[in-house]
């Protein structure tokens, strides 16, 4: 019985995609010296933490904070004008909490990051458990988020399911041994379907049915 869904924030819930692109690329010009970044190259940083990504272009802790701090700031100055929800994702998240679904976020950034879209969007209030960086010991795709879950809620891996956008999240539910849905409105939706999806949706509220259906034993 499936009675706990978590949702990753960005390219799931929120189309943000634009406030990440020029908030790595401000980093990237900033920083890495003698390498041209455009907003396409940039795609390929989305997912991992943001201490990931830059380490693995400065081997410097201090500079690497300084990296962290610059894309944060930056990020907040431009996101409100920028981003939205997906289609239906208020609707799909009203339905669960009205129908007493456990609903966790999960995401790879900073609760502080992480709370003034959900504030501005207007859909913080749905969900009862955030699972931020600052909770994880060990960032998506381990599991360790997910065990955090089925501490908080008292659950087990056959009562969860995971919705997100991308192969760490992907890596999360198939490391935790829960069920994934994939979302197809992302550009990278093939690099997810190359690692075999559970489900695959072209609008949110498709998981409702999916979760009924699975419920119902189909």
């Amino acid at each position: 019985m499936i009675n706990t869904v978590c949702f990753d924030l960005d390219g799931t819930l929120v189309d943000s995609e634009i406030v990440i692109l020029k908030s790595f690329k401000r980093v990237f010009d900033k920083y890495v010296k003698g390498v041209s970044f455009s907003l396409e190259d940039c795609r390929k940083f989305m997912g991992p933490t943001l201490e990931q990504t830059f380490s693995s272009f400065i081997d410097n802790e201090e500079t690497v904070n300084e990296m962290i701090e610059e894309f944060v700031t930056y990020y907040k100055t431009i996101e409100l004008d920028s981003i939205e929800l997906f289609p239906m994702v208020k609707e799909t998240l009203e339905y669960l909490y009205n129908e007493s679904y456990n609903i966790c976020l999960i995401t790879n950034k900073f609760l502080k990051s992480a709370y003034p879209s959900l504030s501005y969007l207007k859909i913080i209030d749905y969900f009862n458990d955030f699972i931020c960086l600052d909770r994880q010991k060990y960032p998506k795709p381990d599991p360790y988020a997910i065990k955090l879950a089925m501490e908080d809620y008292k659950v087990k891996e056959e009562n969860i399911i995971m919705v997100g956008d991308n192969n760490v999240d992907i890596g999360l539910a198939k490391s935790a041994g829960v069920k994934f849905i994939g979302v197809n409105w992302v550009p990278w939706k093939n690099e997810v379907i190359k690692q075999n999806p559970d489900y695959m949706i072209d609008r949110m509220d498709e998981i409702i049915k999916i979760i009924k259906d699975l419920n119902r034993g189909k």
